[in-house]
């Protein structure tokens, strides 16, 4: 019978050996991880998460120095206290007031409340680029004429209105017989 020979090892192969073992079974860990990240097709961030709160401000930068010594008395017109201005787009859309009539003939004036919908700010996209009104005006004949000739070509076409554009009788071209013959 064959007999395995006993090999001694050093403490050097024997380190090697455990850290072998050690980055086999963290490469396993690694794996299984990515499997289960995988499997869950869910948004990092949840839709019900509320926005960011910013904490920083200028009254709370300048409270924060004084208390560490700085002075802080002429920073009126520090460059930290100009802020950007918001564009107008972004800015809620400003509150009209509604008239409202009644029965009676006296009328009253309240306020509309604020639509959120930001579509109201922003400019309608057939009026992008667009820099005045005869512009605007030659714009809206152009788009009309395109409209007029698309609807035109397409009312043409009906169902009855179709043609085989090469005249290649199906019947005649199923089988694998010589050009037009049937049988």
């Amino acid at each position: 019978m064959y007999v395995v020979p006993k090999i001694e090892l050093d403490d050097t192969i024997k380190e090697i050996k455990k850290l072998a073992l050690q980055i086999r079974h963290k490469k396993t860990i690694i794996k299984d991880e990515a499997r289960i990240n995988k499997q869950s097709r869910k948004p990092v961030m949840p839709r019900t998460a509320g926005a960011k709160v910013r904490d920083r401000s200028v009254s709370k930068l300048r409270e924060d120095m004084e208390n560490l010594g700085v002075d802080m008395s002429n920073t009126e017109e520090a460059h930290f206290t100009k802020t950007k201005p918001r564009a107008r787009s972004v800015g809620p859309p400003v509150k009209k007031m509604r008239m409202e009539v009644s029965s009676s003939g006296s009328t009253t004036v309240t306020k509309k409340t604020p639509n959120k919908n930001r579509s109201l700010s922003r400019t309608p996209r057939n009026e992008l680029g667009v820099k005045d009104a005869i512009m605007k005006k030659k714009l809206a004949k152009i788009a009309h004429r395109a409209i007029a000739k698309k609807v035109g070509r397409m009312g043409l076409k009906g169902e009855a209105d179709r043609f085989i554009g090469t005249k290649m009788p199906r019947h005649l071209f199923a089988d694998e017989n010589k050009m037009g013959q049937e049988s």
